[in-house]
């Protein structure tokens, strides 16, 4: 049994890093019965289902995700990218669900990507991320105003954090459009040191800038 084991789990890791989603599926599911209690096991069992529902198309496949992600947290609670991972597998289930019409299984996915992310970001109040997440999820929420707090929560811990002033400087954008040039401003130089952006988006971003300046 030990060997076998053994065999399993070399044979899920490899098909894992090869990114063969099925075959890792296969061993790592067989796997999971013996160890139940291998936190990495179950990420990377989230991770391939993941990767099975960008594939597929199929929110089942997301919804088996955060199912397994929420065991490694389980696992691993002190790990917040863990946690994040079961939120942006509820999101992705609700955003598969939204795109098939099936509207009970959007709206109950959702709501825990919503739960889900207010949870991680009271247990890890110093993460960027985890605040950036809430308002993402508030966005999908169509509730602005705690998008806009969430963003600006995740910019008081991070100044650079890009995601939060490109999402916030959208929203912003028909109410404070000076408060938004200053959010692309900053953007563009958190760029500058650390990247993250395509041309093609520092290009639009320089437009936005200017546009801005001169009240277009």
């Amino acid at each position: 049994d030990r060997d076998r084991i053994a065999l399993l789990r070399l044979a899920g890791e490899v098909a894992y890093e090869l990114g063969e989603e099925q075959r890792a599926m296969r061993h790592l599911q067989a796997l999971s019965a013996q160890s139940p209690d291998d936190a990495t096991l179950f990420f990377r069992l989230g991770a391939s289902s993941l990767r099975l529902a960008a594939a597929s198309g199929d929110p089942a496949d997301a919804v088996a995700a955060a199912v397994a992600f929420a065991r490694s947290a389980e696992l691993a609670p002190g790990d917040d990218d863990v946690h994040l991972a079961v939120v942006a597998a509820h999101v992705r289930a609700f955003e598969l669900a939204r795109r098939s019409d099936q509207v009970d299984v959007a709206t109950r996915e959702l709501e825990a990507a919503h739960v889900t992310a207010a949870t991680v970001a009271a247990t890890f109040p110093r993460s960027a991320e985890a605040s950036f997440r809430l308002g993402v999820v508030a966005e999908l929420r169509g509730d602005a105003t705690a998008a806009v707090t969430a963003y600006d929560q995740a910019l008081a811990i991070d100044p650079e954090h890009l995601g939060a002033l490109l999402d916030l400087a959208a929203l912003l954008r028909g109410t404070a459009i000076e408060r938004a040039r200053s959010l692309w401003q900053r953007a563009l130089e958190t760029d500058e040191r650390r990247g993250g952006l395509e041309e093609r988006e520092r290009a639009e971003l320089r437009a936005l800038v200017g546009s801005a300046r001169s009240g277009a």
